[in-house]
């Protein structure tokens, strides 16, 4: 049995859209659903056990590699904070 990880950052599906989240105004560039199955089955047939899909995700990946920890922290508490009021789950609405 092989296994392979892929990690393919924002893809361009109804997912987001349907599950609420906010990649939908993400800056980061969207991939196509086929180029994420093209470049993963590529992968796949040359043995990788992983591999990050995009040349802009292959970057952060590499960059969050060799940035110290506490400063990678930082930042990804900076980008990831929450914006504004948070949404109300559903059922606290009726």
């Amino acid at each position: 049995m092989r296994v392979l990880a892929a990690s393919p950052g924002v893809v361009k599906t109804e997912f987001s859209r349907v599950a609420g989240s906010p990649d939908e105004e993400s800056a980061l560039p969207k991939l196509t659903p086929d180029a994420v199955v093209r470049a993963t089955l590529r992968a796949a047939a040359s043995g990788r056990v992983v591999r990050v899909v995009g040349p802009a995700y292959r970057l952060l990946a590499v960059l969050a590699a060799i940035t110290p920890r506490p400063l990678m922290r930082w930042m990804m508490g900076r980008i990831f904070a929450p914006r504004g009021p948070a949404p109300r789950p559903q059922h606290l609405l009726t």
